[in-house]
């Protein structure tokens, strides 16, 4: 592996270790946030190694396009801002059926 492959992988990893970090944020809010089924958390998580190896496999590829670099991860913040928010409407929603049905 050349210096400039060496570098590129030392930001990409970088790079990863952040998302690792904003995946378990989401996974963590999810357990905070009590659903009522046990599947819901494995779940999260599933979903997170899917996104975060989806994303690098992205940026690992646009390295060799100019300028295309980086809209992978901007795609993977700004999306989980959209699943932090509907994680949080879901909750509530299954919270209001179950005052509904109480």
């Amino acid at each position: 592996m050349n210096n400039s492959n060496r570098a590129y992988m030392s930001d990409l990893l970088s790079v990863a270790s952040w998302m690792t970090g904003l995946g378990a944020a989401f996974v963590g809010f999810v357990y905070l946030l009590s659903f009522p089924w046990d599947w819901v958390v494995p779940a999260a998580i599933g979903l997170e190694v899917v996104l975060l190896v989806i994303a690098i496999r992205m940026e690992f590829s646009a390295r060799q396009v100019s300028g295309a670099a980086g809209w992978a991860t901007f795609g993977f913040v700004f999306g989980h801002i959209w699943i932090f928010a509907a994680a949080l409407v879901l909750r509530g929603i299954v919270l209001l059926g179950q005052w509904a049905l109480a």
